[in-house]
């Protein structure tokens, strides 16, 4: 890409976009939509949260499935009704 000394020139790419002057895309500059922090959302990972039940004594112990394994957000939101009944069964069948 060749520059000329020739003021005004327009035969070389050179000089058309030196004649041109500075071009900036809308992009480019700043504005308001650009400069926007973007909202905080629920990570992927909401669903993997362990569910655990509050003790009186202000203690947090996982609630376990029949199996063992630790029982997850989904799976709670899933069975809730049956979860929560059987916690409020044990509650009452052992005062303590």
């Amino acid at each position: 890409m060749a520059i000329c000394d020739v003021y005004g020139c327009t035969e070389h790419y050179g000089c058309r976009l030196r004649n041109k002057g500075i071009q900036l895309s809308p992009t480019a500059t700043a504005s308001r939509t650009l400069n926007m922090v973007p909202t905080k959302v629920v990570p992927p990972a909401f669903n993997k949260q362990i569910m655990y039940d509050e003790r009186p004594d202000g203690s947090k112990m996982p609630i376990l499935k029949p199996n063992g394994d630790v029982l997850r957000r989904k799976e709670y939101g899933e069975k809730r009704a049956q979860i929560e009944a059987n916690r409020k069964r044990i509650r009452q069948s052992n005062p303590s």
